[in-house]
């Protein structure tokens, strides 16, 4: 899980070398039919229950050849996914931990190393075929002030989350009767039929909270919140 520091920084991203080059192999006419076929079966209703909602849409743009970044639904993927709920849960916890270290002030915070997940097969076919492996991250602004003994914090958080869509050893699903495998569907890049890219969500959240520091001392209960973190994720 990562830590927390002062400063606007996000943690760098070094995603896997995938395919490798676009466009770096001869096309060939048996993957433009291929193309053409996957794109037919990507239409069909079958193929959303095989591999799921999400995996469709993302292999979907993978075959639109534009390369152009994924911006995913994040209060959705929230309420799918009670693992990356989870952990949205400890990113921003150790936030606000981070926060009641600090003097009064104004700050900018940020994760100083990224957190990572998976979704995998058995538990998510939609997740794992959609995404798979991913990273995350936290930043935000906090405001800190104290007046007669009473801290408040205001935080404005949020979760990055990130994820480069191309396709890893080990899966492999059959659609239309072509059976597709990580090599198979780096083909399609190679050869200039698609097109990998990154897929990224923000999910922003204002916290806002307050603390007795002077019965924090003397081990009385502290911390009385004063906003839902889940708020909009019940809408």
């Amino acid at each position: 899980m990562p830590d927390y520091v002062i400063g606007k920084n996000a943690p760098r991203i070094s995603p896997d070398p995938g395919s490798g080059q676009w466009c770096s192999e001869t096309q060939t006419a048996n993957f433009l039919v291929y193309k053409r076929a996957l794109e037919m079966a990507l239409d069909t209703h079958a193929v959303d229950v095989t591999i799921g909602v999400d995996a469709v849409k993302h292999m979907r743009h993978y075959m639109n050849n534009t390369g152009n970044d994924y911006l995913l639904d994040m209060p959705d993927l929230l309420k799918k996914s009670s693992q990356l709920k989870q952990k949205y849960e400890g990113d921003l916890a150790l936030a606000k931990t981070f926060a009641r270290s600090l003097v009064d002030g104004e700050y900018d915070i940020t994760s100083q190393k990224l957190g990572h997940g998976y979704f995998y097969k058995a538990q998510d076919i939609n997740l794992f075929f959609a995404i798979g492996g991913y990273s995350f991250w936290g930043q935000g602004k906090v405001n800190v002030s104290t007046q007669k003994g009473i801290t408040t914090y205001v935080l404005d958080y949020e979760f990055h989350f990130y994820d480069r869509y191309n396709w890893d050893s080990g899966k492999s699903v059959s659609i239309a009767g072509i059976q597709i495998t990580d090599a198979f569907m780096q083909k399609f890049h190679r050869q200039c039929y698609a097109k990998e890219f990154d897929v990224r969500g923000l999910f922003k959240q204002k916290m806002i909270w307050t603390e007795n520091r002077t019965a924090e001392k003397n081990n009385a209960p502290v911390n009385k919140p004063l906003s839902n973190p889940f708020e909009s994720l019940m809408k």
